[in-house]
């Protein structure tokens, strides 16, 4: 099962890793009542990707551009998906992006731990366009995280792989991906967005309550689309 973004970050932070998280939303009053005055972005929690390109993700300088963007995105139909919650979440201006993705690889059964350079972009795409940036690393078990050979940038603590790793197998994930692992202005390391699937048949899998809202066809998709401050990108992913 996927869980919705809000739902990814928040365990993430269970695991210590840093996101930029925020509060949700499922009215324009209650957008409102928490809003601190800063500028931020309003994300439509739905599982599906593109949701930037689609309208599901705004940047509001100030609280009149706040509820536009709330009254815009609540009740939209994306991709056919019913939005009955945002989340609404600092903006942060972005000095550097990376990619960081675990998964497993039923061909080699083995692990994966996938790391890129090029983060906030589209790992699929950048696997066609620019695959000598992508790198794949490959263990067996948790205990091997700390051994892996791995091409991480200063700015990317170690941590970060061990606490990764450990929500994976300890939440029975089939998917853990942080897309940008974010290098603020201000040195501090955030989740700006995931996607994190658990295995449904695990035990735990009935804690994670659904807030993705209606589903009109399909039940699959994915969360994502980005935070980025003055790097802001509408597109999303």
């Amino acid at each position: 099962m996927d869980l919705v973004e809000w739902q990814g970050l928040s365990l993430l932070q269970k695991y210590g890793v840093p996101a930029n998280n925020g509060y949700l939303a499922s009215s324009l009053d209650e957008a409102l009542a928490n809003y601190n005055g800063d500028v931020c972005v309003v994300k439509a929690q739905v599982k599906v990707g593109g949701r930037g390109k689609a309208g599901g993700v705004k940047l509001a300088k100030n609280v009149t551009e706040l509820e536009a963007a709330v009254n815009d995105i609540l009740g939209m139909d994306l991709k056919g998906f019913l939005v009955e919650t945002v989340l609404i979440v600092p903006a942060i201006d972005i000095a550097n992006e990376f990619y960081l993705s675990i998964a497993y690889e039923r061909e080699r059964r083995e692990y994966v731990l996938i790391s890129s350079q090029s983060g906030g972009m589209s790992i699929e795409e950048l696997a066609k366009t620019d695959p000598e940036k992508i790198q794949k690393t490959y263990f067996k078990e948790l205990i091997d995280i700390d051994h892996l050979n791995v091409d991480l940038p200063e700015y990317v603590p170690t941590e970060i792989l061990r606490n990764l790793a450990a929500l994976y197998f300890k939440e029975n994930a089939t998917l853990v991906e942080i897309n940008p692992l974010i290098e603020t202005a201000q040195g501090e390391i955030l989740a700006g967005d995931c996607k994190i699937t658990i295995d449904s048949n695990s035990p735990n899998a009935d804690s994670f309550a659904d807030a993705s809202g209606t589903v009109s066809g399909t039940t699959s998709g994915t969360a994502s689309g980005t935070a980025s401050g003055t790097a802001f990108d509408s597109s999303g992913a």
